[in-house]
């Protein structure tokens, strides 16, 4: 079923009765938020297990500041009453996906609840630090760290794209969280760094800077010298690997064209009209 949900009781009382739900938030002035409608009421009808339910973001204040809701489109996606993750923009693959899978889960769960209830496993002793010590431990985990939206394979916006191509271009080895995946650690970046968008990069545990600083020291090279410097020369070994490669390959070597590639993603809109017009990450 779809719906429209006018304010915050109504809503915290669907999320409690629905196993599982998803909340569209749109705005009347966006295109893709019309796109998306047709998705919503389709799938709506395919899985009437799952509560769609539709809020207008800019009067439902209270529920956009809880749940950090900076673009329209956007989906979030809640399993048994509890966030399971969001979908950030017009995406209807995504959003079919995890309908699907959603329905298939529940669907699945009366022949799980039948099977005899397994031993409970001991109980893990509680985390001593709270989530700027798991912040501390992901920058441990790997000298160059970047905190985007999706991952290096599937950024989920242009702007993490921009700057996984750039690293791509170093050839430096990096790695990737996806904020969309844990909400405490996507809230508790921004105030461990003081950077109030994404992504963001991390070298050897200090902050470089987001999409608009990265891009711009790609451009002049900085970031080439900057990793280089920090990591070895990756792009130097890269550059090694290939000409040995071609050294390696019969003569003549075959003469190749230009090519471009080409990324289309879907739009994204701010909540709130901007005089600029400037879309900005979150």
């Amino acid at each position: 079923m779809s719906r429209d949900v006018a304010s915050t009781e109504a809503f915290d009382k669907a999320i409690k009765d629905a196993r599982n739900a998803v909340a569209y938030f749109w705005a009347d002035w966006s295109e893709p938020c019309k796109q998306m409608d047709v998705v919503v009421q389709e799938l709506a009808k395919q899985h009437p297990s799952i509560a769609f339910l539709r809020v207008e973001a800019e009067q439902a204040d209270e529920l956009t500041e809880r749940y950090g809701v900076e673009t329209v489109p956007y989906f979030i996606l809640f399993e048994g009453g509890r966030r399971a993750g969001a979908i950030d923009g017009a995406d209807p693959a995504a959003l079919t996906q995890h309908a699907a899978a959603a329905a298939a889960a529940a669907a699945a769960a009366p022949a799980a609840a039948a099977a005899p209830t397994p031993a409970p496993a001991p109980a893990r002793a509680p985390r001593a630090a709270g989530v700027e010590g798991r912040i501390q431990d992901l920058l441990a985990s790997a000298p160059l760290l970047l905190f985007m939206k999706g991952s290096k394979e599937q950024p989920y916006c242009g702007f993490s794209s921009r700057v996984v191509d750039a690293l791509k271009a170093t050839g430096h080895d990096f790695q990737t969280f996806d904020i969309f995946q844990d909400e405490e650690i996507r809230q508790g970046l921004k105030a461990f760094s003081n950077w109030p968008t994404y992504p963001q990069l991390y070298l050897t545990g200090e902050l470089v800077g987001g999409c608009d600083i990265v891009t711009e020291m790609a451009a002049s090279g900085e970031l080439q010298q900057l990793l280089d410097g920090a990591l070895g020369g990756g792009a130097r070994r890269q550059q090694e690997q290939e000409q040995q490669q071609q050294q390696a390959a019969p003569a003549p070597p075959q003469v190749r064209g230009p090519v471009a590639a080409v990324r289309v993603r879907p739009g994204r809109v701010v909540v709130g009209r901007s005089a600029a017009g400037v879309v900005t990450p979150s």
